[in-house]
């Protein structure tokens, strides 16, 4: 081979009906492959840097699943470990975790580095994907893959921490329509919470957002709520059987909005956070946020919001 190429084999064994595959890097040199239920590649630069990161892992999951075996029952297929296994399994998944970022980082110029990099981007922030991207070799630089992560990471940088909100126009309960901007100034904090009937996880969650609202609203939280349904009487009918304080908007216009957003109208309403909100009363604290502050300077359209 000329070039490296990630390549992946395929074997099926007819005496114990099992079939058996692996990734392995096709490059110069001598590569064995072990084919079975333990597979090893070995023999070449990637392929020994890939078994290597591959033992250390599977060595971690090893422990994690010792953990599991020791701890469950064994009369039932359910199991909810207590604190102090729950934290040692946590501590594992981290530490594995940061061997795998720590990986990629440290080959992100060859191959194996590459192939890491694909196949847990995500768990990296925006910007060291988009600083990461940069430094894998000119061989995949026009790959389509490294061009999807790179444009996924573009669009998760526009509502990351700090930047400016992304103002909407949206259809609203009663068939008018609501500008984001105008809810923003309004108000110290915004929520922006998207959801959709469908979604089994988002309605459960409902009840601790109306607790949020009714406790924070008088002090300048409001929460927006944006449907993704594509059916108006599916979504118009999870809101009817869903009691709230919430408005609701149907997802028609909407182009990029995360999972829930917190918005600061006193910081050039930009988003501060763009995960769960664990503690608004932090939140309500940070400078800037009085109970008497102006929510946006005199004459703001919030256009360049």
């Amino acid at each position: 081979c000329d070039s490296t190429i990630i390549a992946s084999f395929f074997f099926y064994d007819q005496e114990s009906n099992e079939v058996y595959s692996n990734i392995f890097f096709m490059e110069k040199g001598n590569i064995q492959l072990n084919i079975g239920p333990e597979g090893r590649v070995s023999g070449t630069e990637n392929n020994d840097i890939y078994q290597e990161i591959t033992d250390s892992i599977y060595a971690l999951h090893e422990r994690m699943s010792n953990i599991y075996a020791r701890q469950a029952p064994s009369d039932t297929a359910e199991y909810s470990p207590d604190e102090k296994t729950e934290q040692e399994l946590v501590a594992l998944e981290q530490q594995s975790n940061r061997f795998v970022t720590e990986s990629v980082k440290k080959y992100i110029d060859k191959p194996v580095g590459y192939f890491l990099f694909l196949s847990c981007y995500n768990m990296f922030t925006p910007q060291e994907v988009l600083e990461l991207s940069q430094k894998v070799s000119s061989h995949y630089k026009n790959s389509n893959a490294l061009k999807y992560i790179e444009e996924d990471a573009e669009r998760s940088n526009m509502t990351s921490n700090g930047q400016s909100f992304i103002d909407i126009t949206i259809p609203s309960m009663d068939g008018g329509e609501l500008k984001l901007s105008d809810i923003i100034r309004a108000n110290k904090l915004t929520l922006v919470d998207c959801w959709a009937s469908w979604c089994g996880p988002c309605r459960a969650e409902m009840p601790n957002v109306v607790s949020l609202y009714e406790k924070y609203h008088k002090k300048g939280l409001e929460i927006v709520g944006i449907s993704f349904d594509e059916d108006e009487t599916a979504w118009k009918n999870a809101v009817k059987t869903m009691t709230r304080r919430k408005r609701m908007y149907a997802k028609k216009i909407i182009a990029v909005v995360t999972a829930v957003l917190l918005i600061c109208s006193l910081a050039a309403c930009s988003v501060v956070s763009n995960r769960r909100v664990r503690n608004l009363d932090k939140d309500m604290m940070q400078p800037g946020i009085t109970e008497n502050a102006d929510m946006c300077e005199s004459g703001c359209t919030c256009a360049k919001h």
